[in-house]
């Protein structure tokens, strides 16, 4: 039976925060989002498709982490934009349209 400290709660509540904020900030646009610690960094893994969501991706974290403190953050979002799909809504521009 493991039983938690205080600091390895407010450690994964830390993590949540971030990656809750990543995804409230970019609207769900960062693809295989995964943050996690490694000693006293903090890692965010994914896939964007613009550097403009990767922007907003940093400055979620910067947000959050503005609140606790400084602790060293490894950004590793790739920017692949070939491997998004863009959902076609009734007001969206359609080429020849």
């Amino acid at each position: 039976m493991s039983v938690e400290t205080p600091a390895a709660t407010l450690h994964e509540e830390l993590l949540q925060a971030v990656e809750h904020e990543i995804v409230r900030r970019t609207w769900g646009r960062v693809h295989r989002l995964a943050v996690e610690a490694a000693g006293e960094r903090l890692i965010v893994h994914g896939s964007v498709p613009s550097y403009y969501v990767k922007q907003l991706a940093i400055q979620a974290v910067v947000e959050v982490l503005a609140v606790t403190g400084q602790i060293p953050v490894e950004v590793d979002l790739e920017v692949a934009a070939g491997d998004f799909r863009v959902l076609q809504g009734p007001h969206s521009r359609r080429a020849g349209a």
